[in-house]
């Protein structure tokens, strides 16, 4: 639920609210990275040629 939460864009306080987590350490061990949404940001860097 926080992850999905999170992929919403609601703020961290609100989430935390929503869940019962009181502090942000608890709550940050529930939210998982997207690998899609960071493999799209890499995919679109430019190109680095030495």
């Amino acid at each position: 639920m926080v992850t999905n939460l999170e992929s919403r864009q609601i703020a961290e306080n609100v989430r935390m609210r929503m869940v019962g987590h009181a502090n942000a350490n608890v709550h940050r061990i529930y939210s998982h990275d997207d690998w899609s949404a960071i493999t799209s940001a890499i995919n679109g860097l430019p190109s680095i040629s030495a």
